[in-house]
This record gives C-alpha cells, structure tokens and sequence, in this order.
C-alpha cells in the first residue's frame, strides 16, 4: 500500500508542478486590471489562473488525506517525509504560481494574500489530522454514536469551509494587491 501511495503522491506533485508552470505563465496583473469584476458574483476573476490554483490545492488536500492515514496505521519514515513535503508545496504555491510576488517581496510587509494563504495551509495541517483521528479512533474503539458523528461532520464541515473560503479571501487579496501594485507603477503625471 505504501508504494501504491508514493507513486500517487509523485504523480500529483507533478500535475501540481506543471499547473503551477502555467498558472506562472498567465498574465494575472492584466487580467486584475481588466474591469470584470468576480466570476458567479463571489470568485474573484484571474482567468484560467482561479482554476488552476483551486486544482491545485484541491490536489494537495486530496494527496494529504490520501497519505494521513496510512501515515497513522504504520511506521515510516518515508510517509514523514511524504507529509512535510505536501504541506511545503502547499505553503509555498502561490510562490509557484505568481511570479508578481517577486515584486511583492521587495516591500517591507508580507502580502496579505500569502498571509492568507499560509493561514489556509496551517490550518488544514491541523484540521485534517483531527478530523482522521476522532473519526478512525471512535470507528476502531467501536464508538459510533450520533454524536461522534455530528462532531465528524462539523469537522468535515470545518475543513472544506476553510479551503473554500481560504480559497476565496487568497484570491480576492490578490486581485486587489495586483490592482494596487499596476497604480503604483504606473507613473505619475504632474499637473
């Protein structure tokens, strides 16, 4: 089973790795400039780069639930490994994804939008391992009661709230900074 989850973890890094090649590759500042406004009235529109980012962090959840448990059931070393490097490429993606963020980083604050995504990623490395062990450890200790299983869905509740919404407030954090950082490059006319 182990190596049945290698091999699907280095396929998804690398679905990820090359999605991250094309979101880098698509003019994200043009596209915050454009005057549309959000995709279904709430999803912020940065073009193919809004799907490609929310493949990938759903990649990314999907692998780290895939790789949790068997992380749990067994001792190895080399699932340890597989889990920090999930969450790193997680951590580091719209690194990735945006080559604007070089610009970003020459300010002397951290882009809100990273921010925000750092906080999606911590948390989802924390809610995740929760929500497995409650819900493997009362299914194994033969406590399955309605309320364990309310709490499990609050907690799968919580999860997908926090990618969704993570999701939402990286990319509308981000439209607005690419939208601040055209104003500010463009030069000033004097009047």
């Amino acid at each position: 089973m182990v190596e049945n989850i290698f091999v699907s973890m280095s396929i998804v890094f690398l679905i990820v790795i090359e999605l991250s090649g094309m979101a880098k590759s698509t003019d994200i500042q043009a596209i915050a400039n454009n005057n549309q406004e959000q995709l279904l009235s709430v999803i912020p529109n940065l073009g193919r780069f809004t799907i490609i980012h929310c493949l990938n962090v759903l990649f990314l959840v999907m692998g780290y639930l895939l790789v949790f448990p068997e992380f749990l059931s067994t001792d190895s070393q080399a699932l340890s490994l597989l889990l920090i490097l999930t969450i790193a490429l997680l951590l580091v993606l719209p690194i990735l994804e945006i080559e604007d963020y070089d610009r970003f980083f020459r300010e002397p604050q951290v882009a809100d939008s990273l921010a925000i995504h750092a906080i999606m990623s911590v948390s989802l490395t924390i809610l995740i391992p929760i929500l497995l062990v409650f819900t493997v450890g009362l299914t194994e200790i033969g406590i399955v009661s309605m309320g364990s299983n309310i709490i499990s869905i609050l907690f799968q509740l919580l999860l997908v709230a926090t990618v969704v919404f993570g999701t939402l407030k990286f990319l509308s954090d981000l439209r607005s900074e690419l939208r601040e950082s055209e104003k500010q490059d463009q030069p000033q006319i004097a009047s």
